[in-house]
């Protein structure tokens, strides 16, 4: 049985427990995207919490912008 908390949010792919989506849906965000998403500081949090909101808004991967 698959464990639903490791399910991608972004597709119905599976994510591993470090990630917050899974590598194709990782390559699908914009560079800048993803380029802030791997920076690791005061701000992760923030960040991390805008992914999230925007992909249970059902907003396209390609268009997912994160702040700075």
């Amino acid at each position: 049985m698959r464990n639903p908390e490791l399910n991608c949010p972004g597709c119905d792919g599976r994510r591993t427990p470090a990630q917050q989506i899974c590598n194709a849906c990782w390559r699908a965000l914009p560079n800048i995207t993803r380029g802030r998403l791997a920076r690791r500081d005061f701000r992760t949090g923030l960040r991390l919490h805008h992914l999230r909101r925007e992909l249970k808004a059902g907003t396209p991967l390609g268009i997912i912008r994160v702040p700075r």
